[in-house]
């Protein structure tokens, strides 16, 4: 499965068409869009304004349209994929100051803490793709195994999966020039929570205090 990943901002989000035509060009299975992560006072250039993100918008909304006739031209069929994810982040109030997810972070628990770690380079490991100023451990002195039932695991648990926006825990998340709850900003982890929230809410009575009671979800 080829997907094509594609970073909009204020360089590019006017050419969203010929972004859908590359991806019928090169007969990928699928296409995302997520606007610039941005790191405040070095990257504020990169971020879409209220007026650029609604002109977005209305093309996004259109694009049912256009991608039928790509598939005629190409035979060729994608997905396009978190599209309403995609529209959310662009419709959100706080998109001026470069916070995409503030209107959902806090809806649901995060789940990170219980189904993902990153492994960097230097072999810090990280439980979220936004916690690098929270490394839990280093591979090159524990075992995955160690840190993935550590304190300092167990601690992002305890935080993540009662979430509160308001917990100071968050500010460490994201990158140090930002200020506030960094999850706000751009939650890259968040299509796996949602898709993992949307799972437990349909299991029964009993899978769910299984899930409840287990570390491993």
């Amino acid at each position: 499965m080829i997907h094509i990943y594609n970073v909009i901002s204020t360089k590019n989000y006017w050419d969203f068409e010929n972004m859908l035509k590359t991806a019928y060009e090169a007969k990928v299975n699928g296409i995302d869009f997520t606007p610039t992560d941005v790191i405040p006072g070095k990257t504020d250039n990169l971020m879409l304004n209220r007026k650029q993100a609604d002109e977005l918008i209305q093309k996004i909304k259109k694009s049912n349209e256009l991608m039928k006739k790509f598939e005629l031209k190409y035979n060729h069929k994608i997905e396009f994929r978190s599209k309403e994810q995609f529209i959310r982040r662009l419709s959100n109030l706080g998109i001026d100051h470069g916070e995409y997810d503030s209107n959902i972070i806090g809806s649901m628990p995060c789940y990170a803490g219980f189904s993902f770690l990153r492994i960097l380079a230097d072999g810090n490991v990280n439980s979220c793709l936004k916690a690098v100023r929270i490394p839990i451990g280093n591979i090159y002195k524990d075992s995955i195994k160690t840190i993935w039932n550590n304190k300092k695991q167990n601690e992002f648990r305890k935080h993540t999966i009662n979430y509160d926006p308001k917990n100071p825990f968050f500010e460490n998340i994201g990158n140090e020039h930002q200020k506030g709850n960094g999850c706000y900003l751009c939650c890259d982890n968040l299509g796996m929570n949602m898709a993992i929230h949307g799972s437990i809410k349909k299991m029964n009575f009993i899978k769910k205090t299984a899930v409840k009671f287990s570390k491993h979800l």
